[in-house]
């Protein structure tokens, strides 16, 4: 007796769905190791500009200064003469240690100097030993003559 056995292979419309699931789930991880993802600043500045290149930041710490003196430091809005207090408090806080050497300072191009120059003074008598200024890439000026 002969039997025929039925086809138990049958045509499915989700075969090819596997790949493109794959290659989603692949350019997924891609976005997310080679992305960068950040909190925004707390304020929108438009930093200082230099001709130097500067190099990657080594200090994780963060302060903000707008061009109307407010601060802003671990989210968190401060004032110039609470300061030196603000950081001493993070190097004490063991799950935070950060500020024990250095700050990293990103200040709006229209501060004044005199204010720039306070809050030096204020980080100074905080004890900091190395501070680090934002800055962004000045645009190169033509300065060829027109003929």
């Amino acid at each position: 007796m002969k039997l025929d056995v039925a086809s138990t292979c049958k045509d499915h419309s989700d075969n090819n769905l596997i790949p493109m699931i794959n290659v989603v789930f692949l350019l997924l991880i891609f976005f997310m190791l080679a992305g960068t993802i950040r909190a925004s600043d707390p304020i929108k500045l438009k930093p200082l500009e230099s001709t130097h290149i500067q190099s990657q930041l080594t200090t994780p710490a963060i302060l903000f200064m707008s061009d109307d003196g407010s601060m802003f430091f671990a989210g968190k809005a401060i004032t110039l003469a609470r300061l030196p207090l603000v950081l001493n408090s993070f190097r004490s806080d063991s799950a935070l240690p950060i500020v024990t050497q250095g700050l990293t300072i990103k200040v709006d191009s229209l501060v004044s100097i005199r204010d720039f120059k306070s809050l030096l003074t204020r980080l100074r008598e905080a004890g900091l030993q190395q501070v680090e200024l934002v800055t962004i890439r000045a645009q190169e000026k033509n300065t060829a003559p027109s003929t």
